[in-house]
């Protein structure tokens, strides 16, 4: 039994396929919290997961009714500000916070609300679902990497979220170093997210083309070099590592930014191909790649009005 509420913050694909996971457990302890027009969408059509109904229960985001010992956020980048103001009467002294955000940011911007002390990294890889409509299908649900910076010894929080996935069978992994996982995902998100929406391309482009896999390998090369000068490990096997990770996905699956442009949303380009930009002018190092990628998605977006 989960023991504990849990509240996730933002029903995208990633949101709707741990929830299901996490309701399969206790029903009872597991909430989607939202507002205005989330809010009345999720009361009004409940989501489906792998064409099975998803019954969890929808809170006011302003107005919790229940003590939230966990709140994991799965909104996008650019919503993330906004949903640390529409949290605030969800945190309490107990409660932790989960970032399930892409990118290296937004641990940072949690903590400078809301106190280290309540704030875990945290990312998700190896995920392949995707939603269109109310519908969310996972062939994968991927595998949930948390913790604080360093975990040689395991806080009561991270500890405590553990217990909770374990519980629900959700696959976790509380690594020791911390960072150096968050940057490979970073990376790892950096060569395909950008480029599978420029291209148009799900995975089985990446798995089956050549050409497709070596733009998206010096896409990740391009972050080398500024992990090192920011104090990470990472080589060239991390860039290899990716691999058997990618070869395992559906191949009709598609990234997180592809469904946004498709759907002709904001993406997440500014944490992607932005912030390799933004630290490749801060350490001196070129990224003529992402530089160029982050124009184009950029220009695509434009194309939206």
């Amino acid at each position: 039994m989960v023991e504990r509420n849990v509240v996730i913050v933002g029903a995208g694909a990633v949101g709707a396929s741990l929830a299901a996971q996490l309701v399969d457990c206790d029903a009872n302890r597991v909430f989607f919290a939202a507002g205005g027009e989330r809010l009345a969408r999720l009361q009004e059509a409940p989501l489906y997961v792998n064409g099975e109904l998803l019954d969890v229960g929808v809170l006011p985001i302003d107005s919790a009714a229940v003590d939230v010992d966990l709140l994991i956020l799965t909104v996008k980048a650019p919503q993330l500000a906004g949903a640390l103001v529409e949290i605030e009467r969800l945190v309490g002294e107990g409660t932790t916070i989960l970032s399930l955000l892409n990118g290296i940011e937004s641990e940072a911007e949690i903590a400078a609300v809301y106190g280290w002390k309540r704030t875990l990294y945290g990312f998700v890889v190896g995920i392949d679902a995707t939603r269109s409509g109310r519908q969310v299908r996972a062939l994968s649900r991927g595998r949930f990497v948390f913790g604080q910076e360093k975990n040689k010894v395991v806080s009561k929080r991270a500890a405590g979220v553990g217990k909770i996935f374990e519980r629900a069978g959700v696959a976790y992994d509380i690594p020791a170093d911390m960072m150096r996982q968050l940057w490979w995902k970073f990376m790892v998100n950096v060569g395909i997210n950008p480029l599978s929406a420029i291209l148009r391309a799900p995975y089985g482009v990446f798995q089956d083309c050549d050409e497709a896999c070596a733009l998206m390998e010096a896409s990740m090369e391009e972050v080398l070099p500024l992990a090192r000068a920011e104090g990470v490990k990472l080589d060239h096997d991390d860039v290899a590592s990716w691999q058997m990770t990618l070869m395992g996905l559906d191949p009709t699956g598609k990234t997180s930014m592809l469904q946004d442009v498709e759907a002709r949303r904001e993406t997440e380009v500014d944490i992607f191909c932005g912030a390799v930009s933004r630290l490749g002018r801060k350490h001196g190092i070129a990224t003529p790649l992402n530089d160029t990628m982050g124009q184009m998605i950029r220009a695509i977006e434009f194309g939206y009005r």
